[in-house]
């Protein structure tokens, strides 16, 4: 509990996945942690979310059960945008992670609004939060995306890691001996290549990935699938239990991602159970593999054999340590709070309600 003066905080999620997710859902298991955070430090939070979301705090909604990501279109998001604005009246604060809901908040909510952008500042996006920057702040999750941003001409109003409660986290001292790749069943992720350096570098690979959509599905097939043996094992999209239970155990996370990820929460997910990091060095990786202590990035994939070989140096008490001081959930909620109360203070009303 915190001596700060209370807000009541809104917190608008997409509408397409439970908060905190079942299994994957990068943005939905930030918006928990954040919601929690928050409300540890005296704060008022209700979330609108999907009504079968099981963040403890309160939740209002317009849809009942989780769809499933994008099922419904748009009109499903914009639906949840408008109630959520409409639930959110009167409050000091709204703080929106959907795509639509700034666009519709630039012209139709006065009071304060800011949004974090889970994406790249890249199209479709970027024609998005060009729009509607001028009137609602955005934050970035890295410094990385904050300078993707500064380069298509987005000023962002402040950069906020993501973090996470290691109370959620088991630690393990020791491992086995296997590889986990965790994400999206996605050439974006580097699944083939997580393959391939696994297999260079004699270590299992165990892969735990989303495989719901087309393309998703399209992948495996062509480029996953014809390579799985004994070796390396497709598990299925991990719920949050077995997703730790195989984090706590593993040698390593190995995540070749071959976009600019703007974060990659997986990594602290990893630290926090002790589990060193092998990254491709793109997007956010650097900034939170910032040494050497705990893990390996490189460029190649040659590079990322090298560093498989050479994780079990790392000492796994400091990569726990490195969240801890760093990544955890109640700096993030700070953060945020700093900018919630910056952002109150220079709004032209006081509260959210209609221009």
């Amino acid at each position: 509990m915190s001596n700060e003066a209370s807000l009541r905080i809104g917190l608008i999620a997409p509408p397409w996945v439970t908060v905190p997710p079942v299994g994957y859902g990068g943005s939905e298991l930030m918006i928990d942690q954040l919601a929690r955070a928050l409300a540890a430090r005296g704060h008022e939070v209700t979330l609108f979310a999907t009504g079968d979301s099981t963040c403890p705090v309160k939740v209002d909604s317009v849809v009942d059960v989780a769809p499933g990501v994008h099922v419904g279109g748009s009109l499903v998001e914009m639906r949840q945008v408008i109630e959520g604005y409409r639930a959110f009246e009167g409050f000091d604060i709204v703080h929106d992670h959907t795509t639509i809901g700034p666009v519709y908040a630039s012209s139709e909510i006065a009071g304060p609004v800011l949004t974090t952008n889970h994406n790249l500042f890249a199209e479709p996006y970027l024609s998005v939060y060009r729009s509607q920057t001028r009137r609602i702040p955005v934050v970035a999750v890295s410094y990385a995306h904050a300078r993707s941003a500064a380069a298509v001409s987005i000023d962002t109003a402040g950069v906020i890691h993501h973090g996470i409660d290691l109370d959620d986290y088991p630690f393990g001292e020791d491992a086995d001996d296997y590889a986990l790749v965790l994400g999206r069943m996605s050439p974006d992720k580097g699944i083939a290549e997580a393959i391939a350096i696994a297999r260079a570098a004699g270590i299992e690979l165990r892969i735990g990935a989303k495989m719901t959509d087309a393309m998703e599905v399209a992948y495996f097939e062509s480029a996953v699938r014809p390579h799985l043996g004994s070796d390396c094992v497709y598990l299925g999209e991990l719920n949050q239990h077995d997703k730790r239970e195989q984090l706590v155990r593993a040698r390593c996370l190995l995540n070749p991602i071959t976009w600019n990820e703007p974060f990659g929460l997986a990594m602290i997910e990893a630290l926090a159970c002790g589990t060193p990091v092998v990254a491709r060095r793109r997007g956010a990786v650097p900034e939170i593999i910032a040494s050497r202590t705990v893990g390996r990035t490189g460029e190649r994939d040659g590079d990322l054999v090298a560093c498989i070989e050479d994780v079990g140096a790392i000492d796994r008490r400091e990569c726990r340590a490195h969240v801890e001081a760093n990544f955890s959930a109640d700096k993030m909620a700070k953060a945020h709070l700093d900018l919630y109360r910056r952002i109150i203070g220079t709004a032209g009303s006081s509260v959210v309600g209609p221009r």
